[in-house]
């Protein structure tokens, strides 16, 4: 992004996906994820279709997530292989993945 553009999303209050990407260095699909989250969902309206987001309502959710260090996350704690994993497993599934069978073994 150039200097240009983005001193004139600078002064904008309400920003579009489009112009919040080029601030935020983050894709539209992120931000898409980030809006429609069932937890703490990032602040948006919309208006005739198109989703605006507040420039310091961003700010202030994006200070209100910060980076966890890595020594403070608890990774002893009660989480079975298959929850771990139950991710990876889902997906090979859906696709019906010819190693399918073998990483339900794993998981198991």
């Amino acid at each position: 992004m150039t200097l240009a553009a983005k001193s004139s999303l600078a002064g904008l209050e309400w920003l579009g996906l489009r112009g919040l990407t080029q601030c935020a260095a983050v894709s539209e699909r992120t931000l898409r994820a980030w809006i429609h989250s069932p937890g703490d969902p990032l602040p948006a309206v919309r208006v005739r279709g198109k989703i605006l987001v507040n420039r310091r309502a961003f700010d202030a959710w994006l200070r209100a997530h910060p980076v966890k260090p890595a020594n403070s996350l608890d990774l002893t704690g009660p989480l079975s292989k298959e929850r771990a994993f139950g991710f990876l497993v889902h997906s090979k599934r859906k696709r019906g993945d010819e190693n399918d069978q073998e990483i339900k073994q794993d998981v198991s």
